[in-house]
């Protein structure tokens, strides 16, 4: 007697979207767009599906702005333009729509986080004195922990003191006043 075991897929009557990711999360410095991020759109359905993808925000494209799929994933650019954002944390929602999909619209969320300058501890674009007012005032020397979150701002490197290496960063990222400070100085 001979056997034979079938694998079935149940796939949605008719085109569903898939996306890939759900999410992106880029992270930027005051002044500066992060690199473009991609994200995936797929039929995981049957038939064809026939997509357009639109956004909620100036500070984001896609491109393309559709597509069809028989299945094939399209990749899909997502191109910042966040130079003149604040510091913080901005969405964005990117949609994918098809009418006859069965699980029409889907949506990609942008998580966007803005960092300010190194050093520019009043955000106001230059690392001058004023700026290192505060960084004095924070400053506790090798191997004293910075504990006041007033002061978490002004540990530049990657340890919990603010000392001799947080200054050299500081330093580094000075540009005087009304001058804006370049927003790599800190990497």
């Amino acid at each position: 007697t001979e056997y034979h075991y079938w694998a079935y897929t149940l796939l949605p009557l008719g085109p569903a979207i898939g996306l890939n990711p759900q999410v992106i999360e880029p992270v930027t410095t005051l002044g500066v767009s992060p690199s473009p991020d991609t994200f995936a759109v797929a039929n995981v359905g049957s038939g064809m599906l026939s997509y357009t993808i639109t956004d909620n925000v100036s500070w984001l494209s896609v491109t393309p702005d559709g597509g069809v799929s028989e299945g094939e994933s399209d990749t899909i650019a997502v191109v910042y333009d966040t130079v003149d954002l604040s510091v913080g944390t901005h969405q964005a929602t990117i949609t994918v729509e098809d009418s006859a999909a069965v699980n029409s619209p889907q949506t990609l969320l942008v998580t966007l986080e803005v960092k300010p300058i190194p050093g520019d501890f009043n955000q106001d674009a230059d690392v001058d004195q004023e700026d290192f007012g505060h960084f004095q005032a924070c400053y506790a020397g090798f191997g004293f922990p910075q504990t006041d979150p007033l002061c978490f701002d002004a540990r530049l490197d990657s340890d919990e003191d603010v000392d001799a290496d947080d200054l050299a960063r500081f330093l580094g990222c000075m540009s005087g006043a009304n001058v804006p400070a370049d927003p790599a100085c800190g990497e």
